[in-house]
This record gives structure tokens, C-alpha cells and sequence, in this order.
């Protein structure tokens, strides 16, 4: 029996990487695409950054019945042990004073296939948080406050979604900045709400502070790093989750 394997990516330069720019549909704002391994499907859509896009994305995900449901993107490390290019799959997620637990018999499956393929991927706690955390002051201070060890914009609430609709969660995050990088706001308001990339913002916030274009490169080389071990690991859980992949 074929089998529907749901992905959520929350931006467009990660999806692309993985999944390639052709063949991508917008539905009511969100773009989609089908992908087939073999007998099976497997369903992508790009969300956008943050809680409320997290939930349009998830619930056109939950509409195709998926066994599963991937959450595959960038995070930033909180912590001095994990690098640019390093692979967490956090067993805990955290917002505010909330916490989800995901450390499931299909993530521990799951954690035992990509390891088997040769990927060093450590587990710990993933804090989701409301906005970009811009330098290592503030991405110290959420360490010290939630324990995590990495952050992002979108797992926590894709999680919840999935733990109330009964469908087994997984994520997967690289590396894309370091604890002690600089990710100044005037780069990141350049995304857009949809998951793209405002390059004429982009151009001009540069053009009034030519300062930011070092942290650009450092941010864009992190960016590079973390998009090769993503699609090691998606390599693996095509494998591993979908047939004839």
C-alpha cells in the first residue's frame, strides 16, 4: 500500500536545495510539491518562518492523510559544541515555558537509520523561538534559560499539530550559525513571510550600512554548510522511510 510522507520546510532556499526550483505549485499562498519514491508520495510545502505560517503549512500537510511528517530546515546553535554544518534531532521541544516531548519509538527508528548511514547527529532540546536571536549575548542568555541547544522559528508548533492529530513527528536541523555569530536583524527582516528572500531590501539595507556585508558572507558560508548536511540526511530518510527511494 502506498504510503504519503509529509515535509515541511519553512524556507525557500532550503527547499530548493533539497527538492530543486521546478515543479512547485502555490496554493492559496503556500507553494507545494509532490514528489514520488517509488509507489509512494512524498508532499512538501514551503511554510514561511514563525507559529501561524508553521500551522497554515501543517494543516495543508494534514489534508493528504500522511503517515509522517518532516520537519527538515537550518537552526542556530546555541551552545559552543555545535558547528556550522552539525546535525541535531532534537527529542524535546521548547516555546516559552512549554515543552513537547517527541523522543517516540518512530523517532528512535528513525535516529538509528540516519547513524547507521554514517551521519553524526546529536539529540538534545530545540527551543522555537518568536523571532531571530541576533548575537551571542541574547543566544547565551535562552541557553542558560532553557537548556536547549539549538533554536528555531517553526518546530515546536509543526509538533504540536502533529501530537494533536496523532501523526508521528520528526526533525532534523543543521547548523547554520554559530553561538558566537552575529545575525544582525536589518539581514533577516529581508525574509519574507512566505520563506523567500527581499533582494531589493536586501540591496539597499546594505547600501546604508556596508558593515553588514562581512556578517552576510559569514551567514551566507554557515548557510552553505548546513544545506550540505541536510541533504545527507534527507538522502538517508528517503531510504529509509519511502520505497524504491
Amino acid at each position: 500500500m502506498a504510503k504519503v510522507v509529509g515535509v515541511a520546510v519553512a524556507l525557500k532556499q532550503e527547499a530548493f536545495a533539497l527538492f530543486g526550483k521546478k515543479g512547485w505549485t502555490d496554493s492559496a499562498g503556500l507553494l507545494t510539491r509532490a514528489e514520488r519514491a517509488g509507489k509512494d508520495l512524498c508532499w512538501i510545502v514551503i511554510t514561511g518562518p514563525g507559529p501561524e505560517r508553521a500551522r497554515l503549512g501543517l494543516d495543508r500537510l494534514l489534508d493528504c492523510d500522511p503517515q509522517a511528517i518532516l520537519n527538515l530546515g537550518v537552526s542556530g546553535s546555541l551552545v559552543e559544541d555545535l558547528n556550522c554544518g552539525d546535525l541535531i534531532c532534537p527529542g524535546l521541544l521548547r516555546h516559552k515555558e512549554q515543552g513537547l516531548d517527541i523522543d517516540s519509538k518512530f523517532k528512535k527508528e528513525t535516529d538509528k537509520a540516519l547513524s547507521s548511514s554514517g551521519l553524526n547527529i546529536r539529540d538534545g532540546v530545540l527551543y522555537t523561538s518568536s523571532w531571530v536571536l541576533e548575537g551571542p549575548e541574547e543566544k547565551r542568555r535562552l541557553h542558560k534559560r532553557s537548556l536547549a541547544h539549538a533554536v528555531d522559528m517553526e518546530a515546536f508548533f509543526l509538533a504540536r499539530g502533529c501530537l494533536e492529530a496523532r501523526v508521528p513527528f520528526y526533525c532534523v536541523k543543521t547548523i547554520s550559525d554559530t553561538v558566537t555569530q552575529v545575525v544582525p536583524r536589518a539581514v533577516t527582516r529581508c525574509v519574507t513571510r512566505n520563506g523567500g528572500l527581499n533582494v531589493p531590501r536586501l540591496v539597499v539595507s546594505i547600501l546604508f550600512d556596508p558593515g553588514l556585508l562581512p556578517h552576510l558572507l559569514k551567514m551566507r558560508d554557515g548557510f552553505q554548510r548546513a544545506l550540505y548536511g541536510l541533504e545527507l540526511a534527507k538522502a538517508t530518510l528517503w531510504h529509509t522511510l519511502l520505497e524504491g527511494a
